[in-house]
Order: C-alpha cells, then structure tokens, then sequence
C-alpha cells in the first residue's frame, strides 16, 4: 500500500479472507486462513485490521473494514493464508505450453535463456517427479495475452519458479512466436 510491504491484522480474519487474497494472487483459492504470524512476523506498517470480506470480493481492498485509520494488532497478530492451485499451468496435463498468472492476466514465458533447469522447478512445483524435455512455440501452438517473462535464470534448485531471476520482456523481441512449453514425467513426487 502506498509503494510500502506490510501486513494484515488477522482479527476476524476466516476462510473467507484467505480466498479473496488466493483468488487475487492467482490461485483457486484458500486451503486455510492462518492466524498469530504462523509463517512468522511482519515487517513494516499493519495496514489492514478488521477487515470484513464476504469471499466473493476480487481484491482484499475490495473488502470493507470496521476501521481504516486505527489498528491495534503488532506483527505477532498477522494474518496468511495457505492457497491451492498454483499460478502456473500447462496447456495439456502434464505437457505444453506455459502460461503464467501475473498482474491478474494469464500470460506466456518468452524463450531466451529457457532450459531444462527452469522446466525442473515447474514441475516440481506442480507435484511432478521430473522433467523430461522443454520447448519452443513451434513445438506447440503459440499463446495469447501477454508476455509475462523473459530471460528466466533457474538453478533448478528454487521451491517456486518466481523465485527465479527474470526480466520483463521487450515487445520488440519476444513475440508468441517464442513461447515456451515443457513436459514433465507423469510420476508424482511425494516430497515436492
């Protein structure tokens, strides 16, 4: 808010709330609300405290709130949510092209620097053992919407492919000619 990270006072804070957050960021939705700085404490202002969503609102901000200039929560009070469904998604089941959830638009992933190492952390992180192959738009059809990222510099090491380094494409030299697909093994992992 305001160009500055902070948090949410989870006072009231349901199943409900952790669904508009999920649903805004991307994924399907909430598995569960967390309360009391579970994934540890904040840093910066609180800036939301009694909020009142029904779930149906597409922006936390959206929701209405008992207060909006006085808070009485600390960084022990936080509030998380633990979403399902990823940000991420393959035009088949476990193969094609990919497209990517940022900015509440899905997009597609340029293929400069693309490889294997990237197409590990997307499968890992959708419940795949490996990966088998990756890429390019001519192997499958090319997307539409934007073009969210170019550049990705994967170790293949990262829990989440947003972890990895990326640039924002140039319009100039990344066109859905260049999108980039995979395909992951069939086998799921237990420990991913």
């Amino acid at each position: 808010m305001n160009g500055v990270w902070g948090t949410v006072c989870d006072d009231d804070w349901d199943l409900r709330h952790a669904n508009v957050v999920c649903r805004e960021l991307g994924y399907s939705g909430a598995r569960r609300a967390t309360k009391k700085g579970h994934f540890g404490r904040g840093q910066g202002p609180v800036w939301l405290d009694d909020v009142r969503c029904t779930g149906a609102e597409s922006s936390l901000f959206s929701c209405g709130r008992a207060s909006s200039q006085v808070n009485d929560c600390g960084h022990n009070e936080d509030a998380g949510a633990v979403c399902t469904g990823l940000p991420i998604r393959l035009t088949n089941t476990y193969s094609g092209r990919l497209e990517v959830y940022r900015g509440g638009k899905w997009g597609t992933v340029c293929e400069e620097r693309w490889d294997i190492l990237e197409a590990r952390v997307i499968c890992r992180q959708m419940g795949y053992a490996s990966a088998i192959r990756v890429f390019r738009a001519r192997d499958t059809s090319p997307g539409g919407g934007p073009i969210h990222m170019t550049q990705v510099n994967c170790t293949g090491n990262e829990a989440d492919f947003f972890s990895c380094p990326f640039n924002v494409p140039d319009k100039r030299t990344c066109t859905h000619a260049m999108d980039v697909g995979l395909e992951c093994g069939t086998a799921h992992c237990s420990d991913c």
